[in-house]
């Protein structure tokens, strides 16, 4: 039995979840058995300052928030068979969104 993750990240939480949709119904018509984790998401806070030279107050700060979601699958597929899958999967993958794949056989 291979035991496969896809690990999704995006900075868009609507992106992530329009696509964590379709990864699922995908994989439901393969009749894959799956399990998906919602992971806390990631805020990193960047100040920069708007004067080069004195000011130290006046400070533009920004927030970027990372969301993560965690697919894992169990399957007995072959992998030409799988490699086929995931290329449709990876195809209509948005533009903000990267997926990693890691196989455990």
């Amino acid at each position: 039995m291979k035991k496969i993750k896809l690990e999704i990240k995006s900075l868009s939480r609507e992106t992530l979840l329009k696509y964590k949709l379709f990864v699922i119904k995908f994989l439901n018509l393969q009749n894959l058995k799956i399990s998906s984790i919602m992971m806390p998401n990631k805020n990193k806070k960047i100040s920069l300052l708007k004067s080069p030279h004195v000011n130290k107050r006046a400070q533009s700060q920004f927030e970027m928030e990372r969301y993560k979601l965690v697919i894992s699958i169990n399957t007995y597929f072959y992998k030409e068979k799988l490699k086929i899958i995931f290329q449709k999967i990876l195809l209509n993958k948005p533009k903000l969104v990267v997926v990693k794949v890691t196989i455990n056989s």
